[in-house]
């Protein structure tokens, strides 16, 4: 019996295997990954956070505001590395204060969980890209609401459900990320949401300081 053994090592990565040579023949007896994860603290996100970028260069000026919304962001973030320098950083992050409906009755509940892998591409400057989820939670009060129905002076009588109900959306986003120091940081990051449908495809963006606590 024969044992030839290979161990190959790269940063944070060890991949190893036996194979044993028996009676003419050869066997894979192991064969296995180890990922060495290396975690960093957590880091916080503050920021402002602007919906339907789009709308604010192709509606008219009176428009602009009713189909992009300003808010703002709280955000968590960790990373482990995968190598010299590849990172692989979770976030979970949710929008305030809570956006309220024209009749007063609904409120809109937002929270993004993104996976991106980030790289240096300076000392000081690292891009960050992945996909994610926008999770959308919507709850109404179930009240009768007198609403415009077309004439200045034509109005209607709604009725709102009285109901949480939610929904989601698969994201890609992006960000480049400006490393003041090892703790302080400053990201401009772009949201790209249904992706796939032409006519609802939007595109989100994000001012963020992050802080590492």
């Amino acid at each position: 019996m024969v044992s030839h053994g290979i161990h190959f090592v790269y940063g944070t990565i060890s991949l190893q295997y036996a194979l044993t040579s028996m009676g003419g023949g050869k066997y894979l007896v192991l064969g296995f990954l180890i990922a060495r994860v290396s975690w960093a603290a957590v880091a916080l996100d503050l920021g402002v956070y602007a919906t339907h970028l789009e709308d604010r260069f192709y509606l008219p000026q009176e428009f602009r505001t009713k189909g992009s919304h300003v808010t703002g962001l709280f955000r968590l973030r960790s990373n482990f590395g995968l190598g010299r320098s590849w990172r692989i950083e979770p976030s979970l992050g949710f929008l305030f204060p809570w956006h309220g409906g024209a009749d007063g009755n609904v409120k809109n509940f937002t929270a993004h969980f993104d996976l991106g892998i980030s790289r240096p591409l300076l000392s000081f400057l690292i891009l960050r890209a992945g996909p994610g989820v926008e999770w959308m939670g919507i709850s109404s009060s179930g009240e009768a609401v007198e609403l415009n129905n077309g004439g200045a002076d034509q109005t209607r009588t709604f009725y709102t459900p009285g109901k949480f109900s939610w929904g989601y959306l698969f994201t890609l986003n992006g960000a480049l990320v400006i490393q003041f120091s090892d703790r302080i940081s400053l990201s401009f990051e772009m949201y790209f949401l249904d992706v796939a449908s032409q006519l609802r495809r939007s595109i989100d963006g994000v001012v963020a300081l992050g802080v590492k606590i």
